[in-house]
């Protein structure tokens, strides 16, 4: 198992404070179709992550 030093977590830190790293979302689903969601995500074949919205 990997250890986290505090060095690189202020480095991923500013990365992602200066916009360097932005997650790609591929779907927000609205809650009610959070089996939707699921099921999409046992295909295997995402291009980004899949985001559920709660409110």
């Amino acid at each position: 198992m990997a250890r986290s030093r505090r060095a690189d977590r202020q480095t991923l830190a500013d990365h992602v404070d200066r916009k360097g790293l932005r997650p790609v979302i591929e779907r927000v689903y609205p809650l009610d179709d959070i089996q939707d969601a699921h099921r999409a995500t046992e295909t295997g074949h995402a291009r980004g992550k899949r985001v559920i919205r709660l409110v």
